[in-house]
């Protein structure tokens, strides 16, 4: 129903445009969801096999990251260990030898005591 021209001012004519406009701009919840298919929710990503090639290439990537990452923090503590073992061994030998100046000495938690005290 197309008027051209004069016609569009015919008593009416206007009504029935606006009429029409309003029915075309008045939608309902359910004439959006009509057109919506599931492609859209991504419910049929995973039938051409392309997504779940590319998720569990991710997936190996993330894993080796992660063996490496750990493989770092074991070499790191490993190390910390051995650092901190020296340190004591070392504690201790400073302890031995400062034990060998006194004479019969004791140890005590003032330090060492000698026979002279």
């Amino acid at each position: 129903n197309r008027y051209f021209g004069a016609a569009k001012d015919l008593p009416g004519v206007k009504e029935l445009f606006a009429k029409n406009a309003a029915k075309l701009t008045q939608k309902r919840r359910g004439d959006v969801y009509k057109y919506i298919t599931p492609d859209y929710y991504g419910l049929r990503d995973e039938e051409d096999g392309v997504l779940l090639e590319l998720e569990e290439e991710a997936s190996k990537k993330n894993e080796e990251e992660m063996e490496q990452m750990r493989l770092e923090y074991r070499q790191k503590k490993k190390k910390q260990k051995l650092e901190n073992e020296e340190e004591e061994e070392n504690d201790i030998l400073e302890y031995e030898s400062d034990e060998g100046d006194e004479e019969l000495g004791c140890w005590s938690w003032g330090g060492i005591m000698s026979a002279d005290d």
